[in-house]
C-alpha cells in the first residue's frame, strides 16, 4: 500500500444534475423510512462511469493491496467511507455515509477481494465518539483506523519480513501510537491472502538478484558493459508507483542500503 498522491479533478459525470437528484432522493428515503438499503442506490449510480478514471489514476492497481486488476473485471469502485450502515461494534444507528456516495474524494479503484471479502462496510474509528452521522457534521473530527491512500502515507505504517525468500513475505505494522497500520492489515486481510504473500515473495526473488548485481558491480568498480546502469533502471522499475507491491519494494531497497539509487 502506497500514497497515491493528489487526485486529478473529478470527472464531469459526478457534477451532473442527476447526481444531485440522486442525493435528494436518498435524503428523502432516509427521512421517510429511517434507513437506506442498496436498492435505493440502484439505477442512479455513476460509479461504473468513474472506474476507468480511478484505474488510470492508480496505475491499474488496487489502492489497498497493490495488485494489478483489469478495470472491466475483478475490480470495484470502493467507497472509503461506506455508503450504507457501517459494520462496527458497538452497534449504532448509523445509516452510512450516504451523502458521500458520489463524492470523488471518497472513491477508489479496488480489487473485488479487498472490497467484498474483507473491508466490506467496516469503518472503525479510533474514537467512536467523533463519528459523523449526517452531511452537516465535521468529517475532519473523525480519525479512521483504515489508512487513506491519498491523505496518509501507508509506507510509514508498514514493514515487511523478507529474511527468507523461500517462504511467503508477511507484512506487519511499524510502531504507531494508534495502531492504524495493524488495523489496516487486519481489515484488508493483507496477510491472509495467498496471492499477496506469495506475490511479494516472487517479487523479492527478482529484487534480490538486482540488489546483488548492483552491490557487486559497485564494489568491484567495474561497469560490466553498462550492466550496472541497467540494473539500477530495473531497481527503479520495481519501486515505481506503477509497479505491483511498490511499497514493499521501497522498503526492501531501503533495508539493503540501496536507497541512494531510489
Amino acid at each position: 500500500m502506497i500514497n497515491l498522491g493528489a487526485k486529478p479533478p473529478a470527472p464531469d459525470v459526478l457534477s451532473r444534475q442527476k447526481v444531485d437528484n440522486a442525493l435528494t432522493f436518498l435524503e428523502n428515503q432516509l427521512e421517510e423510512h429511517g434507513g437506506l438499503s442498496s436498492d435505493d442506490f440502484k439505477g442512479i449510480n455513476y460509479w461504473g462511469e468513474v472506474k476507468k478514471e480511478l484505474s488510470e489514476f492508480q496505475h491499474g492497481k488496487c489502492c489497498f493491496c497493490e495488485r494489478g486488476r483489469d478495470a472491466n473485471r475483478e475490480s470495484d469502485v470502493e467507497h472509503f467511507r461506506p455508503k450504507l450502515a457501517h459494520n462496527n461494534e458497538p452497534a449504532s444507528n448509523h445509516n452510512g455515509y450516504w451523502w458521500l456516495a458520489y463524492t470523488w474524494e471518497n472513491l477508489f479503484f479496488v480489487c473485488s477481494e479487498c472490497n467484498s471479502t474483507y473491508k466490506k462496510n467496516f469503518f472503525p474509528l479510533i474514537n467512536e465518539d467523533n463519528r459523523t452521522f449526517n452531511k452537516d457534521d465535521n468529517l475532519l473530527l473523525e480519525k479512521p483506523y483504515l489508512l487513506d491512500p491519498v491523505k496518509d502515507d501507508p509506507e510509514q505504517y508498514m514493514i515487511y519480513d523478507f529474511t527468507n525468500h523461500k517462504v511467503p513475505v508477511p507484512v506487519s505494522s511499524a510502531s504507531d501510537n494508534d495502531g492504524r497500520g495493524k488495523k489496516t492489515i487486519e481489515l484488508l486481510g493483507l496477510n491472509k491472502r495467498t496471492d499477496l504473500i506469495t506475490g511479494r515473495a516472487e517479487k523479492l526473488q527478482n529484487m534480490e538478484l538486482c540488489a546483488k548485481a548492483i552491490t557487486y558491480m559497485e564494489f568491484s568498480e567495474k561497469d560490466f558493459g553498462g550492466q550496472l546502469e541497467q540494473n539500477i533502471e530495473r531497481l527503479k522499475s520495481h519501486i515505481n508507483s506503477k509497479s505491483q507491491f511498490a511499497g514493499f519494494s521501497r522498503f526492501y531497497y531501503n533495508q539493503v542500503g540501496l536507497a541512494s539509487h531510489i
